[in-house]
């Protein structure tokens, strides 16, 4: 989706009001609440306005205004939550977007090995995700894996538990 940057994607509806369940990329509840106006993206672009957001039982929900039944949030299903790159905030220190992370080159830490460049990100429900290398090689997106992430100088440092790459 070239000029938007996805901050969530709508798994299925949540309730009979019209809430939805969202796999998060962002920081949480409060970064839609402070939004407020997003554009959901699939085969067509439709503008949307946030009404709620809030944590439960460690999934994001979300409630747009004037979705309010499960027919209607059921249509949502499938959908990026997005906003235009031009509204991407400044990440701060030892923050990053997932999107920055794909073309880094992937170096231990400990011998300088280079292990290639990232070409996927793979979310995983309740864990940090995965980052494919090429070669099909998937390593966990963990701070003590993953020890320095410089997106501006394109490398992620690593230090590999023995046996992750053959």
């Amino acid at each position: 989706m070239n000029g938007w940057v996805t901050l969530a994607s709508v798994i299925k509806p949540r309730g009979n009001r019209g809430e939805v369940i969202v796999i998060n990329m962002t920081t949480g509840p409060q970064r839609f609440l402070d939004l407020k106006h997003v554009t959901l993206i699939g085969k067509t672009e439709r503008p949307a306005e946030i009404e709620d957001a809030w944590d439960h039982q460690g999934q994001l929900i979300l409630k747009f205004k004037g979705v309010d039944s499960i027919g209607e949030a059921e249509e949502l299903k499938g959908l990026a939550v997005s906003i235009p790159e031009s509204q991407r905030p400044v990440p701060g220190p030892d923050e990053f977007f997932i999107d920055d992370l794909v073309g880094c080159q992937v170096i231990d830490d400990n011998n300088q090995t280079r292990y290639g460049s990232v070409v996927a990100f793979h979310e995983q429900m309740g864990s940090s995700g995965l980052l494919e290398i090429e070669g099909e090689v998937l390593i966990p997106l963990v701070k003590s894996i993953c020890v320095k992430i410089d997106t501006a100088a394109r490398e992620i440092r690593v230090r590999l538990p023995e046996g992750l790459i053959p």
